[in-house]
């Protein structure tokens, strides 16, 4: 080619053409014209930092620090660009100078030193304003000085090669002064390689163990080396939570949840604008949120979290898209790199393209791959991180709904199943964010390659893509079929964490009962279920994978196939092979994640729609309740009536969209006006809507009509007592700063002193889940001091005094609730059933049925003689109360009425207790709710009283969860290998293998067609039919392989969660008593759900990617040998990074893992205490610590998704010396080498990058997956109880016959190492004997019976029954043929019979008979269902009194020859307690019952009284003996009592 004289800016430079290809191309010499170097070489990173500037401006503008010190950086910075400034002035005046002397100076000389002057001015300004706003480190500019040390490389090189001495003077000058510009460029480069020093004042303060990514340069930030020093820890020690770094502002829920709340409230005000909601919306200034109530228009236009999601997100997102966007267009030049290898490989001119060329084309490949690795790295790391913010958002979202939700809409949503949307449906959009861009990428990288093979092959490349159209309709089938498969799996995984979450709820009852076995065959069944839907979506996946992994070996045969046929000149050389090869191993990709796309799409549309149908569910009104201050009475009612919500049996199955009057009122026409400082009295029958009115008063119930006002601070008490999972101090301070003279004053008015005393560590006792180490009394007590020291105007108070002694409570009612007591200035709503309190109070309100029959002080209502009369009588015939105050009580009605008017009225009340009283207003579940009934609170696990003093150690009961160390064993992965099965695993490897060898022969194969001349028939069609027959052979294989992988996979699933579940079911009450619900809860979600989905396609990736690597490497070894010298070094780099990484990748996983239990263990605790929550104005506190927990486990998370860029980056740079290096020893070996075994080496080590770090991925993937087996397996390998058969100790199928109970020196402790509860036991109870065992709180009175039924085992000593020791019996041999009335009625969802007989062991008329003695049959028989009418979680559609009868019906069912009355009546009132009492002695008269007493004088008429004290027999004898002993503690109790 011949120099061009003239040229674009040939005068403009001097006479220098802007470019020559004799100088620059054609030549062993290469060089650029000076003019290309003063111009373009020039122009480019000028016009880098201008095109940048707005951005830079914008991130300067944002910034939120502000003033960095004066630091040698920056001052260093100003210097250098000082001089350059200067020193380009001083050209440019030196040029102007020589100008004005006639010499010969050209436009160039003057245009390029004035725009280098203002471009570095205009990084003078960045640097100047970038230290006042802040800002530690500069892109911008970063790539600024990169580019001009990149482009003025050539001109210093050329400037150093002829000799000094040789240049004109002016040229002289220019050198020098090139010169030291390029030092100083060199030196600006290195300044800003580094971060400036922290600013003085920053947005968010950092914390002393900050992230060193807020102060860490952009280099750093480009190779991710600032987490260089937490990947050596982890390597040199197992990493723990406090090595972590806090998160950066951007990252923690504050920030995250706060863009949110304005991105949703702009949703909803969208929505309300196009008239789509009819939903009733509030703004909540304090929390920052909008507040729905209602319904969002019809189920097509829900209010959805996406628009809230995309609105969030979608300009970190755009960012995103813009990266991935570079790299695909990038990805396909290394094609072409490739192509002009492959020719000069192949050039067979008598004179070759130089040796440079090859090296420069080598070059340019190495730095193709290395900007893909870098925009690939970024890219996963901010759409993960973006995924990790979505997940806090859905959580934050979910958790605050749970807090609003209405109580109609509480009951469609079981806990399991919102816990399943914070765990499972928030980690779906977690998961899709990685790849959602593939949507769009997936159809531009398939247009690209099919452009460049176009070009490559001409029409030809239409059959490929006929091939790719004809799979499009089979991949929308699958799709589809998935989407059902995905909905129905769902539903099945909501089941089975609901009954598990009721299972854990419940295991006291349940191994009370001996009922185990039939849950887990509950559980069992609809895992059963789930695993076949598991095992259908495995297969379609593994369809998917067999045609998408086929489709570009499909596409490739079908293009050159046709290629071939086409013309006979059409001959199949490497160029043309090994490029279309390289852009089909392109196509790959794409095609290989659309069926992964597409099935994560449907699963997160599924988890949308969940979520969406969640966060759509009606709310409680903020605005049924006033808070108008100018009232005169602190709580006014007027003309309200109220609801529930939705009328249960009526509409159970009907759901609207609207606020509706139509559902039927528990309240009616209620008028109260409550003056400020009187206490009221609350009184009714069961069902009356006692409890309903203090929930109406708090807003929980929907306000149909009238109006409710309250005005100041409402505390609440709610009956069934919520106790939180933290220190006794902290449940009684409810977030409150501590008052030590009003907590004090708490403490002694609520009677807790002395069971501050036994309590190990005080009231630094840590309280488990429920109040699990507290007795049912001081649950309450607790409760009542956390109310009291609220110090709030108005206090609800729902019965809180049923669950206590009587002593107790005339002490409670004296200190606290009456006259005289601490709350006397306050006004106070009490709900009670002790008659003995009336007198005292200021007013009484009776209601009956829903609505206020009477109102007035207690001798007014007394002289009135209606319903107050009536329902006195009612209860003077259940003979419960103190003696004395009854008899003064009925001596005033006899006053009142006459003698023969009360015993009349006394005798037909006693009959109506006797038949069905009890139901008549509780005939449709869901209406009339009991005292103690709380919308969100299921029934409350107990343990004994005496487990409070169990704990040595004190302060902690429940055990902190703590991640495992070092490796995972290896015993975890034969473990996990067993349940797969070997001979499975065998058969999967020798598949994947011949399927990689059909691959790798596949290719070499075309490296050796592609060097044949001939196209002839014959020839063509050999070629063609064996490159066909390894593509063939390569798609049964790999579909076996799949097919094999998914099944052995999931069978390992289903064995393993059986196996824990067996575990579970027969781990001891110990276990359960230190472990949260949610933390095991967590085995059967995350860690099930990670078994089920993560491990079979990372196991599969990880066979698949081992395969390819090794294939790789001996493909490259086969087409250069020479690469075994770099390979080996790189392996041995390669295995140290991977070691290095697993180690600290590891363990971040154990800890992310460890830290979502808390997550899910504070939100089923929020959710059980919402009314109290919402009572106490408490939201916002719990919102917050809920999020404080959210950004605990991110702390974990956020490391773990920079640890996996880390390595990637790293990873790849070995992979792109691998391409490199084979690209070079292609070129060395131009002369020895074809083009085929050249095209065939490059076109690997070209795949070689992303597979070398997928493998890594996937062995770090398999480590941090299969830590949910080592979770597992932990729980399985935890102590047992003992058997629940034993064969050879069967006892008779009539045994106990007799009921004689006898304990021999029996002493007993909770765990190993703590105090004995009960201490040297030794009496005897006879046959038909009625024994009541009492004593003062701690006593060990519920050891007893745990002991009994050896939920706790003997530490010394024994227990007979009829002459068998108890302890060589099988549990459920035991616990079966004895029966329990427990304190807390547990019941589970399901039907009624259910849940009187779930092992289906006695006939529908046993049943009838047996509700007809518990007086629940009139009940029943109201039902539509019947026996089938179903129970929801925790039975709260039945009220307390029917719960306990339900309870009853159990024992009549079983009526065995020993009942355990566990203080059965003390959460119940006087008329159920009457009840159950009546048919305890009516149908149970012939039975040895033992009762724990908690009212003294229910156990008065028993045959002889066990006294305990300190888990000590004191007294054992009658009652009457007792009593006459005025020194003896049973006096004293009931001296107490005012029973003496």
């Amino acid at each position: 080619m011949d120099t061009e004289e003239e040229g674009p800016l040939f005068g403009f430079c001097g006479g220098s053409p802007l470019w020559d290809g004799n100088l620059t191309w054609y030549t062993d010499n290469p060089k650029l014209t000076p003019c290309f170097e003063s111009t373009i070489l020039v122009w480019i990173p000028c016009g880098v930092l201008w095109l940048l500037s707005p951005l830079e401006t914008h991130l300067l503008i944002s910034s939120r620090d502000k003033h960095i010190p004066w630091s040698w950086l920056n001052v260093s910075k100003i210097v250098g660009s000082t001089l350059l400034i200067v020193l380009e002035l001083v050209e440019l005046f030196y040029s102007v100078h020589q100008w004005s002397l006639g010499e010969e100076v050209y436009g160039v000389h003057f245009l390029t030193p004035l725009l280098l002057s203002i471009t570095f001015v205009l990084q003078f300004v960045f640097v100047l304003v970038g230290r006042h706003r802040g800002q530690q480190t500069s892109v911008c500019v970063f790539f600024f000085w990169l580019a001009v040390l990149v482009c003025g490389l050539p001109e210093f090189i050329g400037h150093l090669t002829p000799p000094v001495t040789q240049l004109p003077a002016v040229g002289r000058m220019y050198f020098i002064s090139y010169l030291i510009y390029y030092v100083l460029v060199v030196f600006m480069f290195i300044l800003n390689c580094f971060a400036d020093i922290t600013p003085l004042h920053l947005d968010t303060p950092r914390g002393k163990n900050h992230s060193p990514e807020l102060c860490s340069s952009f280099l750093n930030h480009l190779t991710f080396s600032w987490f260089n020093a937490l990947i050596w820890r982890g390597y040199r020690t197992p990493l723990e939570h406090t090595h972590l770094w806090d998160l950066t502002p951007q990252n923690t829920s504050c920030d995250i949840v706060a863009k949110w709340d304005e991105n949703w409230r702009k949703t909803t005000a969208k929505a309300f604008k196009r008239g789509e909601s009819r939903t009733y919306a509030s703004f909540n200034n304090d929390g920052g949120e909008v507040s729905v109530s209602g319904m969002a228009g019809d189920k097509h236009h829900y209010l959805s979290i996406l628009p809230t999601m995309i609105r969030t997100f979608l300009s970190s997102f755009l960012w995103g898209a813009l990266m991935k966007l570079s790299h695909d267009i990038v990805q396909y030049i290394s094609p072409q790199i490739l192509s002009a290898l492959i020719n000069f490989v192949e050039d067979e001119n008598e004179v070759p393209p130089p040796f440079w060329h090859g090296y420069a084309y080598s070059v340019l490949l190495l730095l193709c791959t290395l900007l893909q690795s870098f925009l690939l790295g970024h890219y996963f790391k901010r759409m993960r991180v973006i995924g990790l913010q979505v997940r806090t958002g859905i959580i934050s979202a979910v958790y605050r709904k749970a807090l609003r939700i209405s109580n109609s809409a509480r009951k469609e949503s079981t806990v399991g199943e919102i816990v399943n949307l914070m765990s499972v449906d928030a980690q779906r959009f977690m998961d899709i964010a990685t790849y959602i861009n593939m949507i769009w990428s997936a159809p531009l990288q398939i247009a690209l390659a099919l452009y460049f093979l176009w070009g490559m092959l001409g029409p030809s490349v239409l059959a490929g893509l006929a091939v790719m159209v004809a799979l499009i309709p089979i991949n929308g089938l699958v799709a589809n079929r998935n989407k059902v498969l995905e909905v129905k799996q769902m539903k099945c995984k909501d089941n089975r964490i609901r009954i598990m979450n009721e299972i854990l709820n419940g295991i006291k009852v349940l191994k009370l009962y001996g009922w185990e076995s039939a849950f887990e065959t509950q559980v069992r069944e609809v895992r059963g279920k789930e695993i076949k839907l598991l095992r259908q979506s495995a297969y379609m996946m593994a369809g998917t994978n067999f045609i998408w992994s086929c489709t570009p070996f499909l596409v490739s045969l079908a293009s050159f196939a046709t290629f071939v046929y086409l013309s006979p000149d059409n001959v199949l050389d490497a160029n043309i092979a090994f490029v279309s090869l390289s852009l089909f191993n392109l196509l790959r990709f794409p095609f290989v994640m659309l069926p992964l796309l597409i099935s994560s799409m449907v699963q997160a549309n599924v988890s949308l729609k969940r979520i969406n149908k969640f966060m759509n569910a009606d709310e409680l009104d903020p605005n049924c309740v006033t808070r108008n201050n100018t009232e005169s009475k602190p709580v006014v009612i007027e003309n309200g009536t109220f609801a529930w919500g939705a009328d249960d049996e009526g509409d159970k199955n009907t759901h609207t969209h609207t606020h509706t009057h139509t559902t039927s009122a528990t309240l009616h026409n209620i008028n109260l006006h409550i003056t400020e400082g009187s206490l009221i009295a609350v009184v009714g029958s069961v069902g009356a809507g006692k409890s309903s009115l203090c929930s109406a008063i708090l807003g929980e119930m929907e306000c149909q009509a009238g109006k409710v006002n309250v005005k100041g601070n409402v505390a609440y008490v709610p009956q069934e007592a919520w106790i939180q999972n933290a220190t006794l101090e902290n449940n009684i301070l409810f977030n409150q700063p501590k008052d030590n003279t009003r907590y004090e004053q708490c403490i002694k008015s609520c009677a807790l002193s002395s069971d501050l005393d036994v309590l190990p560590a005080g009231d630094q006792t840590e309280i488990g889940e429920k109040g699990i180490n507290l007795s049912g009394g001081q649950k309450q007590r607790v409760s009542l001091a956390r109310a009291v020291y609220a110090d709030a105007d108005v206090y609800l108070l729902d019965d809180p005094l049923s669950a206590v002694d009587a002593h107790v409570g005339k002490h409670i009612f004296n200190h606290v609730i009456g006259p005289q007591g601490q709350l006397n200035k306050k006004t106070r709503l009490l709900v009670t059933h002790g008659l003995t309190y009336l007198p005292q109070v200021d007013n009484i309100v009776v209601l009956k049925d829903g609505v206020i029959s009477e109102q007035g002080n207690y001798h007014q209502l007394l002289a009135k003689k209606g319903p107050f009369q009536d329902f006195l009588l009612h209860y003077l015939a259940s003979p419960n109360e103190d003696v004395d105050d009854l008899g003064e009580l009925k001596q005033e009605l006899e006053s009142s009425l006459g003698r023969e008017v009360v015993e009349r009225q006394l005798i037909r009340h006693r009959k109506e207790s006797e038949s069905d009283s009890i139901v008549h207003g509780d005939a449709k579940y869901g209406r009339n709710k009991r005292a103690s009934e709380n919308e969100t609170l299921p029934p409350l696990t107990q343990t004994s009283e005496g487990s409070k003093n169990s704990e040595k150690i004190g302060e902690t009961l429940i055990k902190k969860e703590k991640a495992m160390t070092g490796k995972v064993q290896l015993g975890v992965y034969k473990y996990y290998l067993s349940a797969v099965g070997l001979r499975y695993v065998a058969m999967t490897l020798v598949f994947n293998i011949i399927c990689q060898m059909c691959i790798v022969g596949s290719a070499v194969w075309l490296g050796v067609w592609s060097e044949e001349e001939s196209n002839d028939p014959y020839t063509r069609d050999y070629y063609l039919g064996i490159y066909g027959a390894f593509g063939f052979g390569q798609a049964i294989s790999g579909f076996v392989a799949d097919i094999m992988t998914m099944y052995c996979m999931v069978t390992a699933a289903y064995i393993l969660h059986n196996n824990l579940l067996s575990s579970i079911m027969r781990l001891p009450q110990s276990f359960f008593d230190t472990n949260p619900v949610g933390r095991i809860l967590n085995r059967f979600s995350k860690d099930t759900d990670a078994m089920d989905r993560e491990l079979p396609l990372i196991i599969l990736d990880l066979i698949w990617c081992f395969l390819e690597v090794l294939a790789t490497m001996a493909v490259i070894i086969y087409a250069t040998p020479i690469f075994v010298v770099v390979m080996i070094p790189m392996m041995i780099i390669y295995f140290s990074v991977q070691v290095i990484y697993v180690s600290t990748s590891r363990q971040l996983k154990r800890l992310e893992s460890v830290s979502l239990s808390p997550i899910y263990s504070h939100f089923q605790e929020s959710i059980q205490g919402a009314s109290s929550i919402r009572a106490y104005n408490r939201r916002q506190e719990f919102i917050l610590e809920s999020e404080q927990r959210v950004d605990y486990n991110q702390v974990c998370a956020y490391p773990t998704i920079i640890a996996s860029r880390w390595l990637a980056l790293r990873l790849e740079l070995i992979g792109n010396m691998v391409t490199f290096s084979a690209a070079m020893f292609a070129v060395m070996n131009r002369d020895s080498i074809s083009g085929g075994k050249a095209g065939l080496s490059i076109t690997y080590a070209l795949s070689v990058t992303q597979t070398l770090n997928w493998l890594v991925q996937m062995v770090s993937s398999i480590e941090t997956s299969i830590v949910a087996v080592e979770r597992i397996k932990e729980y399985m390998e935890t102590p047992q109880e003992a058997p629940w058969q034993i064969t050879q100790y069967k006892p008779h199928k009539d045994w106990p016959q007799e009921g004689v109970v006898e304990f021999n020196h029996y002493s007993t402790r909770y765990r190993q190492g703590l105090q004995l509860v009960l201490r040297n036991i030794n009496f005897k109870i006879n046959k038909c004997e009625k024994i009541g065992i009492v004593g003062r709180t701690g006593a060990g009175k519920s050891s007893l019976t745990l002991a009994l039924f050896r939920l706790i085992e003997k530490w010394d000593g024994n227990i007979t029954i009829d002459n068998i020791n108890i302890s060589t019996l099988g549990l459920h041999d035991l616990r079966s043929r004895l029966t329990i009335i427990p304190q807390d009625a547990v019941l589970f969802s399901g039907t009624l019979r259910m849940n009187l007989d779930p092992l289906s062991e006695h006939s529908d008329d046993k049943v009838w008979c047996a509700l007809e003695h518990a007086h629940l049959k009139h009940f029943v028989t109201t039902l539509s269902l019947q026996l089938q009418h179903p129970i929801t979680e925790g039975g709260e559609n039945l009220s307390v009194g029917q719960r306990q009868l339900v309870c009853l019906a159990r024992a009549l069912l079983r009526k065995t020859k020993v009942l355990v009355l566990d203080e059965a009546t003390a959460a119940v009132d006087l008329e159920t307690d009457a009840l159950i009492q009546n048919t305890i002695i009516e149908e149970f008269n012939d039975c040895t019952i033992i009762t724990i007493a908690h009212r003294i004088n229910t156990i008065m008429d028993s045959n002889r009284v066990l006294v305990l004290d300190n888990g000590e027999i004191r007294e054992y004898d009658t009652p009457a003996t007792l009593l006459q002993n005025h020194q003896s503690i049973f006096y004293s109790m009931a001296k107490d009592a005012g029973l003496v």
